[in-house]
């Protein structure tokens, strides 16, 4: 059992309950000749833990295997006090029921046959995704579209393995014609699994947000623009060059487009232990970031040598003049120019970050796409076996790397997945789900 909704002060509080649900009926004041499959129900919870509590509820039933989970399924809508909830989630406790692990429902459905596995990724994904775009490829994913896709896939390699494997044991050759039409379909499963795999980072960035650090030497005012895009005083703003010595991380919104926004040590060498620490820190930032945005202190001439790296080496950036109010010495070239107090230079920093930030999301109109790293691990691993297949191998080595395909795609679409394997994919999920 679990809350579907956040045990919280609200209107109305579901409780899942998935199992040998019948009777705990008597908790309900209920019978289960009264339920009716997919209807609500209106009844009674009286406690036997707190008599003093008792509630008006409504009781939804779902059937085995018709439901979520593939079991008989009760959901009861609670008046939103978490003290009733709780109360009967005690009285259940002590009737036998015990409250259920991160993902369990959805892990119940998998194992059930009600989802795929790349369907129960989808609801994990659904459920989190931070953009518009995200939603939606996300939903593709949980209605089947990747499954079909990794079904097509999959059904011509094994049609492919299956005439090499008739060659191998009933003629000593593949005649050329066959042989390059099956190097054609190889080729064809590789442009497909590329234009999978070319997918996965935006998509990666549409569910769970752009990932924005902000770099750059000590007292460049990158605290200081942290705490201004947050709206709020979240880093240590001092004169003291190296104050910030960690990563700070928030999740922040900015037109409509979800970022994880980081603040960062200031680059530069130092005698401290743990300033070097931090710095080690910023630029392991910097590598995972998706946008980077420099900070450039315009009123200091020169421009230092860390800084200049991590111009040349950044993917993705935004070179932003800081301290635009003061005399300008830099004649470094920026793309925007701010000043802590000035609101409209903070606006059009804004409007830049947003747009180069949708640029590193894929189009609304993708095709279904890899949402976990699983997916692509097991892709990369069936696109480098069959990167392996030429004219010039044997038929042998031909079905060899074909099989080996087929066993990474396998362990895509649900085949032969290690309990490992599950425990990792479920525990991301919530509670209640």
């Amino acid at each position: 059992m679990a809350p579907l909704t956040p045990a919280q002060p609200a209107a109305v509080i579901v409780l899942r309950l998935s199992g040998d649900v019948l009777p705990l009926l008597k908790y309900l004041s209920l019978s289960a000749s009264r339920l009716t499959p997919r209807k609500a129900t209106r009844a009674t919870f009286v406690s036997s833990y707190n008599p003093l509590i008792t509630d008006d509820v409504l009781v939804v039933y779902y059937k085995a295997p018709n439901s979520y989970t593939g079991e008989d399924v009760l959901e009861v809508s609670f008046h939103g006090n978490p003290l009733i909830v709780n109360t009967a989630m005690m009285d259940f406790t002590n009737a036998g029921v015990r409250v259920a692990e991160a993902g369990e429902f959805t892990r119940r459905a998998y194992l059930n046959g009600k989802l795929t596995l790349t369907q129960a990724e989808g609801v994990n994904s659904i459920i989190r995704a931070t953009t518009d775009v995200g939603v939606k490829a996300a939903g593709r994913v949980l209605y089947g579209e990747l499954d079909t896709i990794f079904h097509d896939i999959r059904t011509s390699l094994i049609d492919s393995l299956a005439e090499v494997e008739a060659v191998i044991d009933f003629s000593e050759e593949l005649d050329t014609p066959k042989h390059i039409e099956l190097l054609a379909r190889v080729e064809a499963v590789k442009e497909r699994l590329i234009g999978l795999l070319d997918s996965y980072d935006g998509l990666k960035r549409a569910v769970n947000g752009v990932r924005v650090v902000i770099a750059g030497a000590p007292n460049a005012g990158k605290s200081t623009l942290f705490n201004k895009l947050l709206g709020k005083q979240r880093a240590i703003v001092s004169d003291e060059a190296g104050t910030t010595r960690d990563v700070l991380s928030e999740a922040i919104n900015i037109q409509g487009l979800a970022l994880s926004l980081s603040d960062t040590a200031g680059l530069r060498q130092s005698e401290s232990a743990a300033e070097r620490e931090g710095v080690r820190r910023a630029a392991d930032e910097v590598v995972a970031a998706d946008l980077t945005l420099i900070l450039i202190d315009l009123n200091v001439q020169n421009v230092s040598r860390e800084t200049l790296e991590l111009v040349e080496n950044s993917k993705a950036k935004v070179i932003v003049g800081t301290k635009a109010d003061l005399e300008r010495k830099s004649p470094y070239k920026t793309d925007v120019d701010i000043s802590a107090d000035d609101a409209g230079s903070l606006n059009k920093l804004k409007e830049l970050l947003v747009s180069r930030a949708r640029l590193l999301l894929p189009p609304d109109d993708t095709l279904p796409a890899l949402l976990a790293d699983s997916q692509r691990v097991e892709c990369q691993l069936a696109l480098e076996e069959l990167g392996g297949i030429n004219e010039y191998i044997s038929l042998d080595k031909q079905a060899f790397h074909l099989r080996s395909a087929v066993g990474a795609l396998d362990r895509t679409v649900s085949a032969n997945v290690a309990e490992e394997t599950l425990d990792k994919l479920f525990s991301k999920f919530c509670i209640g789900k």
